[in-house]
């Protein structure tokens, strides 16, 4: 019975993590590109990798 539940949200997260990166891709130009933010990138990938590696 939770399976199913769980499946449904879990599907209903990524659904929405996918519309969010949709959302905000207008705000990403390649004329405002610059080293910070592969950096930034760099940074906020390395503690989500960090959370989902060791925090699980």
């Amino acid at each position: 019975m939770f399976s199913h539940l769980l499946e449904r949200l879990t599907l209903l997260i990524i659904i929405t993590f996918g519309e969010t990166i949709i959302g905000i891709a207008d705000y990403f130009k390649p004329s405002d590109f610059s080293i910070n933010s592969i950096f930034i990138f760099i940074a906020i990938y390395e503690k989500i990798d960090f959370r989902l590696y060791y925090c699980s």
